[in-house]
């Protein structure tokens, strides 16, 4: 499978999954008034897959596996199935990331829902080894969301292979907790 394929791949899922568009479901959710839930979002750790680290200016840096941050996630309608996604953590670098972006899921029942993100981030350990364009690394993940209502956990992989040579893809673990 060719990096390409791969982000083919994601983007049928993406549109398969979601059922609706980020304008539709944010457009109803203008005429109706309402938004959907919020929620803080804790990162706690990733695992990377295909590479223990990175060779940079001579000088072997192993993965940070500990992606600790904090975000937001906003519901942009009311049945959680498209919202708006942002926050920091340290990144594979041990850097701070800054991301922001939007989520798109598919709700199987109500605890467990089948997603999509896509995000832009942006960090120094990112610039310096020159995995960003125009300082943004774009990042696509599949995500399978457990959820008590109140309190929830995301699991997700991100196919790194598409922006990088050293590493095939990033396993992330998320708890969410609703807020609003």
């Amino acid at each position: 499978m060719t990096k390409y394929s791969s982000l083919i791949l994601i983007f049928i899922f993406s549109l398969l999954v979601t059922g609706t568009t980020s304008a539709d479901a944010f457009r109803d959710s203008l005429e109706k008034g309402s938004m959907g839930d919020t929620r803080l979002v804790i990162n706690l750790a990733s695992k990377h897959v295909g590479s223990e680290g990175v060779w940079f200016k001579g000088e072997f840096t192993a993965f940070n596996e500990s992606n600790y941050g904090i975000g937001l996630e906003q519901d942009i309608n009311r049945a959680g199935t498209v919202s708006l996604v942002g926050g920091l953590y340290d990144d594979s670098f041990t850097t701070t990331a800054f991301y922001a972006g939007a989520a798109g899921r598919k709700w199987l029942n109500k605890n467990v829902a089948l997603g999509v993100t896509g995000a832009f981030a942006s960090s120094k350990g990112y610039n310096e080894r020159g995995y960003s364009r125009f300082g943004l690394v774009p990042i696509f993940a599949g995500v399978l969301t457990l959820t008590t209502g109140t309190y929830g956990v995301n699991l997700s992989y991100t196919p790194v292979g598409l922006i990088s040579k050293e590493v095939d893809g990033i396993y992330a673990l998320q708890l969410t907790m609703k807020i609003k």
